[in-house]
């Protein structure tokens, strides 16, 4: 349990409860009723921090799901790219597969975005390490220090928190 949990339990344990306006042959019936209110008082409190950890455990499982699915993305970006840069090789059968591969990724692509996961738009931006991570860099004078030119696996965030920083290719110029 966390320091805050801690604190809550100990708060509800040591809280002063009201008392209720009973005679004088009630004391022992008032004993049990506060020790039993504590004691309730306290699993309350205890189901209350288990069910927000349970709910931190349901996210960060989620945030796993939603990261091999990005893998699964990934792995179909790089065939097509590979694909693409080998145009006049490819036979009318794999056309018919190309095309059954790029309606499952729609498919992946519609799923993630219902989920709530969206693309960081990278290309042309500048470098910036809150939203990318540097694979590379190359030297280019016509562009600025910094531009991003190449995007090796985009970034993605879920429900504006950020899920995976772009891998990008970086314009160096100096060092």
């Amino acid at each position: 349990m966390t320091q805050k949990g801690d604190d809550f339990l100990a708060a509800i344990t040591a809280a002063e409860l009201p008392t209720p306006a009973w005679d004088g042959q009630a004391g022992d019936l008032q004993a049990t009723l506060e020790q039993d209110l504590r004691v309730l008082l306290r699993s309350l409190a205890e189901a209350r921090l288990e069910l927000e950890e349970a709910g931190r455990r349901q996210e960060a499982e989620k945030r796993e799901w939603l990261l091999a699915a990005l893998d699964i993305s990934d792995a179909f970006d790089r065939v097509f790219h590979n694909v693409h840069t080998k145009d006049d090789q490819i036979t009318p059968q794999m056309k018919k597969w190309l095309g059954n591969f790029g309606t499952v990724r729609r498919k992946l692509e519609t799923l993630l975005a219902e989920r709530g996961v969206n693309r960081i738009q990278s290309l042309d931006d500048q470098f910036d390490p809150q939203w990318h991570r540097i694979v590379d860099t190359v030297r280019d004078m016509a562009r600025a220090d910094g531009t991003i030119i190449e995007e090796i696996n985009a970034g993605y965030f879920w429900n504006r928190t950020l899920l995976r920083k772009a891998e990008v290719v970086v314009v160096r110029n100096e060092g």
